[in-house]
């Protein structure tokens, strides 16, 4: 608790909001999968960035096959017109790690929130390195790491 403290200031969270666990896949795949169940009422698809790091791409599988959803790849500019009475989670790379890309967490979370999915950022190259704002722009699930 006292480390996720520490590094809560560093991406605009609250303190008690950010804990420090184990790996990055392992978090990734248990936000998702909460974001697909906290969402529910036949929601049935999980959008997940077309262009993430192929480790996000294949967790977001596993947690669509885990809970039977569909799993639909969608470029982040696209992800507003993807959206869909479907649509119970969208996963999301803050930075394309290919280019530096900075997507727009925040019109991409007022989407989302817009249409009633949940959103899960991953923030693995940005946090601690670019502003984030996670309380102020409303995300709802997002995980980082520290290297």
């Amino acid at each position: 608790e006292r480390i996720g403290d520490r590094i809560a200031p560093l991406v605009g969270a609250a303190a008690g909001q950010i804990v420090v666990g184990d790996s990055t896949s392992v978090n990734v795949f248990k936000a998702v999968v909460a974001a697909a169940r906290i969402a529910g009422g036949g929601r049935d698809e999980i959008l997940v960035d077309a262009t993430t790091f192929p480790t996000d791409g294949y967790i977001a599988a596993s947690a669509a096959r885990l809970t039977g959803h569909r799993i639909v790849p969608v470029a982040p500019a696209d992800v507003p017109a993807a959206l869909g009475p479907r649509t119970a989670a969208v996963l999301l790379n803050h930075v394309d790690y290919r280019s530096g890309r900075l997507h727009d967490l925040p019109g991409l979370t007022a989407a989302v929130h817009a249409a009633g999915a949940v959103v899960v950022w991953d923030l693995c190259h940005s946090a601690g390195a670019l502003p984030v704002g996670l309380d102020e722009h409303g995300v709802d699930l997002a995980v980082g790491c520290t290297y």
